[in-house]
């Protein structure tokens, strides 16, 4: 995928899972799917039921600024609560052509 696309999702998902882990509660997964050979599905779930907002920050502040940034890279982002939390995901196409897909390696129980 080029460059600049994962460099944007690696961003998001940064975002995403730092979100959680400071202002959620309970379990926080990270789900990063492939579809179809050309965008990227990103879902981070965790055990909060409020969804997330976009809050004012100052301009000089180091933090608030995160679910903006997702909204302006990924093509579209939401959230959905779940019966154990929330689940927010963002999707962003990484081309306009298909992607070859990874050999998938045989599960492995650590």
């Amino acid at each position: 995928m080029p460059d600049t696309a994962a460099d944007d999702i690696v961003l998001m998902v940064d975002e995403l899972v730092t979100n959680a882990i400071e202002h959620a509660e309970g379990p926080v997964w990270l789900r990063l799917r492939l579809r179809r050979g050309c965008c990227v599905i990103c879902q981070v779930g965790d055990g909060c039921h409020e969804a997330p907002r976009p809050r004012p920050s100052d301009p000089d502040a180091e933090s608030g600024r995160g679910l903006l940034l997702v909204a302006a890279l990924a093509d579209t982002f939401g959230t959905r609560v779940t019966a154990t939390g929330k689940v927010i995901w963002f999707r962003r196409r990484v081309r306009d052509g298909r992607i070859p897909a990874p050999r998938a390696a045989p599960a492995i129980d650590y």
